[in-house]
């Protein structure tokens, strides 16, 4: 197990959940809207970590922490409870805390989407992005995580790319579309109702415009990317305050907006169901926070699915590409090597940089002493000691670097680091 530095201490820790271990409505507390994430970050950092990045999204809340302390999974878990309300006790029992190369390797795997719901969808990628961004503008990503997430954004293009996963056209919308069709097979689809105008609905706008005759109304609080979206399908933009005439009309609503608040009220879905001829709604809620209160699955003749119940029907997508996945795991394990090479490489840098700057000291130190026995030296003899002296500590050098950095990349520098900081009584690495 690699740590980030043997003579520093620090550690990087994991500690999150996903849609694997926690059900959307412990999900739905423990996820961060974007603009509460950096002060979510200041608090984590008031905690005593040196670096935080949060990644949070309708599937994860993840919060990668870089520390010294041995408190570190105490205090995240303290922020996570603090934050939803859920106290430690009942929350411990849906997180995982992974540390150091175990989590380098799970981020690779999230951000090349081999951790999502409909595994192999690309859109994560951005997410994870963004959670890099917000962190360095809120100043809590340092050397170690800027590191990480730069590597990680490039490796999971390589792994989709050299997997082949990037030409499977994969994402929650497809797994949608599967379950219409099987919904279909019961009853007649003819009407589909889209709220919102995000990626997930216009991916979503994209698989349903394939099914045969079938029309669309796309509502959005912004209505130029209702239209947009709806010129591209064939389909009628609307406003949100028409949502209640329209649901009298459809047959399925699909809904996924970025409102913390519901988006479609339960007396509105009750109302439009008393109305209709068949007495029947299909309504696939893909936002987190849900969109449409979860208490509406007991409105008789109301069918409500959220992105959980799609999981069955992501599996499905999964199939013809089993092999791609499987190449893809592998190149995770590569990707995740060569950043713990590139990152001890990084380590012996701090070490060299430090014997370079104590053989200077001596250097200087040694040349000043000669100068002031030697009297008055003409500037061109001064000149020709300068060079002499720097030679002499570049050659003295030259092997060492050569073999630190070996040992390093190797993956057996941090016994040698801790060798050469005692035999030349170094102390703790200087930033780079």
């Amino acid at each position: 197990m690699f740590v980030l530095s043997s003579s520093s201490g620090f550690q990087l820790t994991l500690v999150g959940t996903n849609h694997k271990h926690a059900p959307i409505d412990i999900r739905e507390r423990l996820w961060c809207p974007a603009d509460s994430v950096p002060v979510r970050l200041k608090s984590l950092i008031s905690y005593g970590l040196d670096e935080a990045a949060i990644l949070s999204t309708c599937n994860r809340t993840e919060v990668y922490a870089v520390s010294t302390s041995e408190s570190c999974v105490a205090a995240v878990l303290e922020a996570l409870s603090s934050w939803s309300g859920i106290p430690a006790g009942d929350i411990k029992k849906y997180l995982y805390t992974l540390k150091d190369q175990e989590a380098v390797r799970h981020l690779i795997s999230v951000t090349a989407g081999l951790d999502s719901l409909a595994v192999g969808e690309p859109q994560i990628r951005e997410q994870v992005r963004r959670a890099f961004r917000i962190a360095s503008r809120t100043g809590t990503c340092g050397r170690f995580l800027s590191e990480l997430f730069k590597h990680v954004e490039n490796a999971g293009s390589r792994i989709r790319s050299q997997s082949g996963l990037e030409n499977e056209r994969v994402s929650v919308s497809s797994a949608v579309t599967i379950l219409l069709r099987q919904l279909s097979a019961d009853r007649k689809i003819r009407t589909i109702l889209l709220v919102g105008a995000g990626k997930m609905i216009s991916l979503a706008a994209e698989d349903l415009a394939a099914l045969p005759n079938v029309g669309v109304w796309v509502a959005n609080r912004t209505a130029h990317r209702a239209k947009t979206i709806a010129g591209r399908i064939g389909g009628r933009a609307i406003s949100l305050a028409e949502i209640p005439q329209v649901l009298e009309r459809a047959d399925v609503v699909l809904t996924c907006t970025s409102s913390e608040d519901y988006v479609i009220n339960t007396d509105e879905l009750r109302t439009a169901i008393s109305r209709k001829e068949k007495k029947e709604l299909v309504v696939i809620d893909l936002a987190l926070p849900r969109n449409v209160n979860p208490a509406a699955q007991n409105i008789p003749g109301l069918r409500v699915y959220d992105i959980d119940d799609l999981a069955p029907f992501a599996r499905e997508l999964e199939v013809p590409f089993q092999h791609k996945l499987a190449n893809a795991e592998r190149l995770v394990d590569r990707e995740t090597n060569e950043f713990y090479s590139h990152m001890r490489g990084y380590e012996a840098n701090g070490l060299l940089k430090d014997l370079r700057k104590v053989a200077e000291e001596i250097r200087e130190r040694e040349l000043s002493r000669a100068l002031r026995k030697l009297g008055n030296v003409p500037p061109r003899e001064k000149t020709i000691l300068e060079l002499l002296t720097r030679r002499i500590v570049n050659k003295l050098l030259y092997e060492p670097t050569l073999r630190i950095k070996a040992h390093a990349t190797n993956g057996d520098g941090q016994s040698y680091e801790s060798m050469l900081r005692e035999l030349f009584d170094i102390g703790r690495p200087t930033e780079n």
